[in-house]
């Protein structure tokens, strides 16, 4: 099953410079190395789960991983 999180795509925006590479001070983020990315933190970047339900994940939080996902919106 394809990562709630990531869509399936096992990288995320990076948390700390919020995908920019750079960090407020105008030096390079730490912890993506300046790429704006890092693996997805859910399935630690494979893109897939190895369950279909977590605990963690609120129905909310699902239905809008799916609402949003590519396949589904169309890109929207």
């Amino acid at each position: 099953m394809d990562c709630y999180y990531c869509h399936g795509n096992g990288e995320m925006e990076c948390l700390e410079c919020e995908g920019h590479g750079k960090q407020e001070s105008g030096h390079q983020c730490g912890s993506c190395k300046g790429h704006g990315i890092t693996p997805c933190l859910r399935c630690n970047g494979s893109g897939s789960l190895d369950y279909e339900f977590n605990e963690q994940d609120s129905i909310a939080n699902i239905l809008q991983a799916a609402y949003l996902s590519p396949a589904f919106s169309r890109g929207r």
